[in-house]
């Protein structure tokens, strides 16, 4: 929650967290000492905070006269989402009137803002210093003397849409001066307009936002390396930006812009099929000599050679990989190094993948590469792309020589229809190797058994083995699962840890 302890007050999170938790459909009940105990608070805490979210809520919902009742089980059915909870709040956070502020006023002044809102600058430096700190570490930063951002235009602008995106997530429109359907018909008329609706709702949102900083006279530069790749490529040469839209608009610039719109089209990560037009891409792409091409066929070069010798896994073929790796060193060509993610305002609680052998591979990978001024550039201050390398690598893991894998046997359990949810769901984790029939039970990691007795576990797993025994019952609900889930991300953790602590110092941390 890193974007919420960035722009909310710690009042205002612990009211959206016990928020969230109420509204998840995952709990069946709550009562003021569960939900106290979920978010780590006392009784007495935990029941001043629903008090206040009471107050919140009363004035959100269409029907306040059901609030007055008090009863956590009305939070659950009521007509207002998190999302809708979470953007209230923001709307009344200091931190994040002051960016939206920054961005729509004509003329921004600090002490205008301050006199506003009714506090001191004092004020608005302490409320604001996580985004700062947040802001730093993407080179760029907050002036409070000539009202504004700087840095680079392309990371400030990156920055407003994971700010605007994730704060109003569709819920309202944030621009008072651009009219929302207007902009949305003039994208959908673009060559390029994307098809699926969340695609549409993120590139109208950043086209305002572009649309806006232009109106302030702020302008992308730094577009060279884009247009240098893409000069010759024609989807990437229809403007997206016209006189009409901007009568006084400088063409000076107008390359720049078309460039930086087509560019934050063509970088997100997507995990959908490539089809006709992402091929062409690549294509076009791999036939360049800039650093983006020879990174992507080096890394491509590298994973492949690393592919466990008994697997038929050809990273090559991986198109929805090829491509959203390519995405990846666009981006750092483009940009320079280190910049802002969407994923980087998360705190995941997922695998710890820069323990893994795998990681630390990559990271001697990076170390090879050329050592010219360009790719010193491309790199950045400390390569933070690979940790989004590596989670796209995630669903490969078990290919790649350098990750250990939970080896998993099936014994007395019958390969038919009642156990089919069981076996899918292993082959679908990526950490987890299901053994042959014939496999004797000591290479096994994990023995899982369908017959729940002790002499049949005894025969499943011979005296000398060494791993763990569960039991599987045909009828087993999804809390079975989520234990067996558990149960194999623990001995995943333990061979990750095992495999780490056995290396003799050739990765440096």
């Amino acid at each position: 929650m890193l974007y919420e302890q960035t722009f909310l007050d710690r009042a205002d999170l612990q009211k959206f967290q016990m928020f969230a938790a109420i509204k998840d459909t995952n709990v069946q009940t709550y009562t003021i000492n569960t939900l106290s105990q979920h978010l780590d608070l006392s009784y007495q805490q935990g029941y001043n905070i629903l008090q206040e979210l009471f107050r919140d809520l009363t004035v959100l919902t269409k029907h306040p006269e059901k609030m007055k009742r008090k009863q956590i089980s009305l939070l659950v059915d009521i007509d207002i989402t998190v999302d809708d909870y979470h953007l209230y709040l923001l709307q009344h956070a200091i931190a994040f009137q002051f960016v939206d502020y920054i961005v729509q006023a004509n003329h921004p002044s600090t002490d205008k803002f301050c006199r506003a809102h009714y506090i001191s600058r004092s004020t608005l430096v302490r409320k604001t210093s996580a985004l700062r700190n947040l802001l730093k570490r993407y080179q760029l930063k907050l002036s409070f003397s000539d009202l504004g951002f700087a840095g680079q235009e392309s990371r400030i602008r990156l920055f407003l849409f994971a700010f605007y995106w994730i704060g109003y997530h569709g819920v309202d429109w944030p621009f008072k001066v651009l009219d929302e359907q207007k902009i949305v018909q003039e994208y959908t008329a673009l060559p390029s307009a994307k098809k699926n609706p969340v695609d549409i709702l993120e590139e109208v949102l950043f086209w305002a936002i572009s649309r806006v900083r232009i109106s302030g006279n702020h302008f992308v530069d730094g577009a060279a390396p884009f247009d240098k790749i893409f000069d010759e490529y024609s989807p990437f040469q229809y403007p997206v930006y016209t006189k009409e839209m901007f009568p006084a608009y400088d063409t000076r610039f107008m390359k720049s812009e078309n460039d930086f719109f087509y560019f934050q089209q063509n970088r997100t990560i997507t995990f959908l099929p490539t089809d006709a037009t992402s091929d062409a891409f690549i294509r076009y792409l791999s036939d360049k000599k800039t650093v983006t091409t020879d990174f992507t066929k080096r890394l491509l070069a590298f994973l492949n050679a690393h592919v466990r010798p008994d697997s038929d896994f050809d990273v090559y073929h991986e198109h929805e990989l090829v491509l959203n790796l390519a995405r990846i060193a666009l981006n750092n060509e483009f940009l320079g190094g280190d910049f802002m993610h969407i994923v980087d305002y998360y705190q995941p609680e997922g695998l710890p993948y820069t323990e893994t052998k795998l990681y630390h591979t990559l990271q001697t990978f990076i170390a090879g590469l050329p050592d010219t001024p360009a790719y010193r550039r491309f790199l950045g201050k400390n390569a933070g792309f690979l940790r989004i390398i590596h989670y796209l690598l995630a669903p490969y893991l078990r290919y790649f020589s350098e990750t250990p894998v939970v080896q998993v046997k099936l014994v007395y359990l019958g390969h038919d229809l009642l156990n089919r949810r069981l076996v899918n769901f292993l082959d679908d984790l990526s950490v987890v190797d299901l053994l042959p029939d014939d496999a004797p039970c000591q290479e096994a990691d994990l023995v899982i058994t369908s017959v729940d007795n002790e002499a049949a576990i005894r025969a499943a797993a011979p005296s000398d083995f060494k791993g763990e025994v569960a039991t599987w019952i045909i009828d087993d609900d999804d809390s079975a699962i989520f234990q067996l889930y558990m149960l194999i991300r623990r001995l995943y953790l333990g061979k990750t840890a095992s495999a780490r602590s056995s290396e003799t110092g050739t990765f440096k941390w």
